[in-house]
Parts: structure tokens; C-alpha cells; sequence
């Protein structure tokens, strides 16, 4: 990024998907193979029935190249007529009906403010307010555990889901963390409530007296961080779905793609939870270019703006890198 000093970080490629990675359906898009051990450019070649000269310029190599474990090739697909298999693409689905998406817009415009008591369950009472939900506050109940079962939440058109799978959690329902986590070191556990959540449980949460203290503040979480006890998701009859594909190549050309995918490799090796400092991410953005919003899918929408907006376009973004080795 723009004045920043790159560091070169090393991650270690943890449950990486070997194999071939299609990143895209278009026929001229960019198609990624990650190379497995004893893997050479002739042999990658000729199983991608492609040239062994262009799968080298392609991407930048020479064809003796020695090829690392993990090291990920882009295949071109306008010379490539063999079909290959396809991984599972990371999708962010948000499922809110209006008086959910109101409620979280009005939550997110108290950031900063203290909420009710100050405390965690303070924060989620007054959020269930704004629904019309139980009242909570003066309830005598105060273990944030135990909301989801404190309450007779069917009766005001709620659903409890105990120790929910990732699918089980959406944008809008109210999440309460078992007492002894990371998240919940006390005995009466943690609440706060989901602003978005992908499909692999990075969630960003709103929640109090947590880190930035008894006030209402944006957080990032991750499903495993803490063991999630119950999830209140508030019914509704008007559901508005927005399925967002997060694919780096969609939308490119072929030499755009390659440039795109050869920054993020240099950058954070690929990976969406890289942070060195103010920099976040695949593409390494400063955080504030976020806006607290560190999903995958938002990463990728930023970085588009951004290298189009300064750049022009990915392949003269890795032009500028390659000279000053940041962009």
C-alpha cells in the first residue's frame, strides 16, 4: 500500500486445498493449480493440455523452474478445452428481514456510546428493544450465557438455536459465548449481536465491554474463538438474501487475474486473516480503507477499488510493485 514498508510474511498453509482451484466459470478467466510435491511446469503443462512455454510466462518463471508445495499456477482456460474440478467457493450469505436490517443499522449508529448498564448484556437488551423483543434489563437475569433459555423468546417471534454450526448464525441474531472462552474468561459468559458472518465463521460482531470497554463497538470474531452457546434469531416475514461469491477473478481478464492473484500470493500468500500492523488481509490493506468490515468478500471489493482508483487496473498495479516492491 502507499507509503507502507513491506515486510514479507511467512504463513503457513494450514488445511490449503490441494489441487486445482477454478476460480471462475467464464470461459476466459483465470483457473489456479496449486502445485503438490514433485510437481514441474512440463508436468503441470501437460496435464493442462496448455504449451509449457506460456504456463512459464504466464506466470512468471522460467520452464526449469523448481516448483514448491502450496506455490499456486494460473492456467489459462482459452487454451485449456479439458474441464477440471472445482473447489467449493467461499460465499457470504446475509439473510435479514427489514426490521432486522433497521435494528442493526440503528446499533451500528451507537458506536462509541455507552448502552444501558455498559456491560455486554446491556448491549443486547437494548438491541432487543429496538425489535420489540423480551425485556431483559431488570429481568433479574445477568448471565449472558444463558439468554436464549432466560427468556420465552417463541412468543415474541424468535428461534433459539443451541451450540449453532456456522450455517445456523446470520447478520442480525443475538449471540451468546459460553462462560470460560477467550471471549468469556468469567462464569457468566459474553453476548453481542452479528453484523455478518462468511462461510468460513468470520463474523464481525457488535458487543460491550469488551475490548474498547463498556461502550458499543465493532469487533472481529471467529466461530471457534470462543464456544458459541445459542444464537435468537428474530423471524421474520419479509427476508431479503444477498449471496456474495468471493472470487478474485471475477469480473477480470486473464492478465488482470494473474496480476491480482500474484500480489495477493506476495503479499499474505493468500490468505484473508494475514495482518502485519495497520495492514490487513489477502491484499494487505491498510484498515481504515475497510471500515471494520475484514470479510473476505468486503477485501475484495476494497482492493478492486483501490487498484482501479490509483492504478488503473491489476496488471499495471503489479507493474508499480515489481519497481518499488509495494503498490
Amino acid at each position: 500500500m502507499n507509503s507502507k514498508k513491506i515486510q514479507q510474511i511467512t504463513l503457513l498453509f494450514s488445511g490449503l486445498l490441494l489441487g486445482w482451484l477454478a476460480l471462475s466459470s467464464k470461459a476466459d478467466a483465470a483457473t489456479y493449480y496449486v502445485a503438490q510435491a514433485g510437481d514441474t511446469l512440463d508436468k503441470i503443462a501437460q496435464e493442462a493440455g496448455i504449451d509449457i512455454n506460456k504456463l512459464a510466462s504466464d506466470n512468471n518463471l522460467v520452464t526449469s523452474r523448481h516448483l514448491e508445495a502450496g506455490q499456486k499456477l494460473l492456467i489459462s482456460t482459452q487454451t485449456n478445452g479439458r474441464s477440471t474440478p472445482t473447489s467449493a467457493q467461499t460465499s457470504t450469505t446475509n439473510q435479514t428481514s427489514d426490521d432486522v436490517q433497521a435494528a442493526l443499522t440503528t446499533l451500528g449508529n451507537q458506536v462509541g456510546k455507552t448502552l444501558y448498564n455498559g456491560q455486554c448484556y446491556g448491549l443486547t437488551a437494548w438491541y432487543v428493544d429496538q425489535l420489540k423483543g423480551p425485556t431483559m434489563m431488570g429481568s433479574g437475569h445477568e448471565y449472558a450465557q444463558n439468554i436464549g433459555e432466560d427468556y420465552d423468546w417463541a412468543a415474541y417471534g424468535w428461534t433459539v438455536t443451541e451450540y449453532p454450526t456456522i450455517d445456523q448464525i446470520h447478520p442480525g441474531d443475538v449471540i451468546c459465548w459460553e462462560a470460560g472462552g477467550s471471549l468469556s474468561p468469567g462464569i457468566y459468559g459474553h453476548t453481542g449481536v452479528v453484523k455478518s458472518i462468511d462461510s468460513n465463521g468470520n463474523m464481525v460482531t457488535y458487543e460491550q465491554n469488551a475490548g474498547a470497554g463498556q461502550i458499543a463497538y465493532q469487533y472481529n470474531r471467529t466461530y471457534n474463538q470462543t464456544r458459541i452457546k445459542s444464537v435468537i434469531h428474530k423471524n421474520g416475514s419479509t427476508t431479503t438474501t444477498n449471496t456474495t461469491t468471493n472470487n478474485p477473478s471475477d469480473g477480470l481478464a486473464t492478465n488482470d487475474a494473474q496480476a491480482k492473484e500474484w500480489i495477493a500470493q506476495r503479499e499474505s500468500s493468500g490468505s484473508y486473516t494475514a495482518q502485519n500492523g495497520q495492514y490487513y488481509g489477502r491484499y494487505q490493506l491498510n484498515l481504515s480503507y475497510l471500515n471494520g468490515d475484514l470479510s473476505p468478500a468486503n477485501q475484495e471489493i476494497t482492493a478492486n477499488r483501490y487498484v482501479q482508483n490509483r492504478y488503473g487496473s491489476w496488471t499495471a498495479a503489479q507493474q508499480f510493485w515489481q519497481v518499488n516492491g509495494w503498490y
